[in-house]
């Protein structure tokens, strides 16, 4: 096989006629990833590639920082509204002591807590 090669308009657009047989097609770009195809052309018969090229992506210094700085705000802004949102559920609120809460309404008239609380002794 032998080399060919073409250039195109500024559109990128060429013909050009092909004796028969097979070819791969090289296409090159200042600044663009190269691409190969392979073609077969058929005598009396004509044929349509479009080949679209794309330009390599490198992750700079400052798009690298701009992701982190989204990153980083992103982040900060879902843990602020974790945070306040542990703080206001009723369990999380700090108890500085117990509260005694009387086991019936019935007055036993002489009788202190502490003797009512105190499982240790029956009184008949």
């Amino acid at each position: 096989m032998r080399p060919i090669h073409l250039q195109t308009s500024s559109t990128g657009f060429f013909h050009h006629s092909l004796d028969p047989g097979q070819y791969i097609l090289k296409i090159e770009v200042l600044n663009y990833l190269p691409q190969s195809l392979e073609i077969t052309v058929m005598e009396n018969e004509s044929s349509w590639h479009e080949v679209i090229l794309h330009q390599p992506y490198s992750l700079t210094g400052s798009r690298m920082f701009v992701a982190f700085l989204t990153a980083f705000i992103l982040l900060s802004i879902v843990f602020y509204f974790l945070y306040t949102s542990f703080q206001t559920w009723k369990w999380s609120s700090k108890h500085e002591g117990f509260e005694r809460v009387p086991l019936s309404d019935i007055d036993f008239g002489e009788e202190s807590d502490d003797d009512i609380l105190d499982l240790r002794t029956i009184k008949p």
